[in-house]
């Protein structure tokens, strides 16, 4: 059967997607002035919603920050992956049967 690195840290890089206004930004001041222009007159028709609609619109837009993208995710999964065999390769974390993991787990909702 397989095992699991003992130590789990959280992996929560900032990542940069693809057309995102940031640190990262190379749009010269032109194209970044029509953006917010596009931006000021998306937020004005949005505003014209009524609160039902606005508030399934934050929703779905919440929900677009907090998720990566497929892409993205599986970024993140291999990267971990990838970090989690170096520390079993480098000895720095202890193996642990998945059997031991699942009596953890069962033991831990029981």
């Amino acid at each position: 059967m397989g095992s699991l690195g003992k130590r789990v840290p959280a992996a929560n890089p900032a990542p940069s997607e693809p057309g995102a206004v940031g640190p990262a930004d190379t749009r010269d001041g032109e194209e970044k002035w029509r953006i917010k222009m596009e931006l000021k007159e998306l937020e004005n028709e949005v505003l014209k919603l009524s609160i039902e609609d606005r508030g399934a619109l934050a929703k779905k837009l919440i929900l677009s920050v907090d998720a990566p993208s497929e892409t993205e995710n599986l970024r993140l999964w291999v990267a971990e992956a990838e970090r989690r065999l170096k520390e079993l390769r480098e000895g720095t974390v202890e193996e642990i049967p998945v059997e031991e993991v699942f009596r953890r787990a069962r033991a831990a909702i029981s």
